[in-house]
């Protein structure tokens, strides 16, 4: 259907949001178009007229910039919190109804069942602070001192992909390419390395705060504020220093 109408118009580029069903249509929409297709986009930018697209490769481990020259067109699907939101203006687009016979056009699946992905306890997409414990915290036991400074702060508890691959953590609190990808207002790293695809996931947070004892984690490549020390150390006191405020205003 979506191909249907935008062939009359023969647009350069499609944008779809990449979920489960943009997974499907993108590849569907460019075969029948005659477009390039390309998913699990995390960036888009346009400079005198040529658009680069940047998405993960090689299991998220690395980033790959497509050109996409004047000649080119693309069906793009782009991970969630790709782009900022931007301030609400006074213009208005202009909407246009369109009609299609539906029935006309044949169908080439058929969907046999849909399964909902169990819901989770938090959705750390929504959270305007997320602090976020990496497997540098050591053992699943000491994970509550990073869940103390969430609660104190006000935030919701994430975490990198190696803590939930060893069953510390549940998958919904992931953050990275292969998680969740959020843009809260304060980001909290703690005991995270900066692995790319942990970076792809948090990067365009307003405010990232690293904590690592090693001074050349990659983390700090992207932190506003980054703190080299022992977290042991750092995530208590500034624990106690949240609590004493959030006391203090109370």
């Amino acid at each position: 259907v979506i191909a249907e109408v935008a062939r009359p118009m023969e647009p350069r580029f499609v944008l779809i949001g990449y979920s489960l069903a943009g997974m499907e249509l993108t590849p569907a929409i460019a075969t029948i178009l005659g477009m390039n297709a390309l998913t699990n986009c995390v960036n888009l930018e346009i400079c005198d007229g040529a658009v680069t697209v940047t998405r993960p490769v090689f299991d998220s481990t690395m980033h790959a910039q497509v050109a996409l020259d004047g000649n080119d067109s693309a069906v793009i699907a782009l991970q969630k919190g790709s782009f900022k939101a931007i301030e609400a203006s006074t213009k208005q687009a202009a909407i246009e109804s369109v009609s299609v016979d539906v029935a006309a056009i044949p169908a080439r699946s058929k969907v046999l069942a849909i399964s909902d992905e169990p819901a989770g306890d938090v959705d750390i997409t929504k959270a305007e602070i997320v602090v976020s414990v990496g497997r540098g915290i050591g053992t699943e036991e000491k994970i509550s001192i990073i869940a103390d400074l969430a609660e104190a702060l006000g935030g919701v508890l994430a975490c990198s992909r190696p803590v939930v691959d060893v069953g510390w953590l549940p998958r919904e609190r992931q953050v990275g390419a292969s998680g969740r990808t959020v843009t809260p207002k304060v980001y909290v790293a703690c005991g995270i390395s900066g692995a790319i695809q942990h970076l792809t996931g948090m990067r365009d947070s307003h405010r990232i705060i690293a904590i690592n004892k090693d001074p050349n984690a990659p983390i700090f490549g992207v932190a506003h504020i980054g703190v080299v020390g022992d977290l042991f150390e750092i995530v208590p006191a500034l624990t106690k220093a949240a609590k004493e405020a959030r006391a203090a205003r109370d």
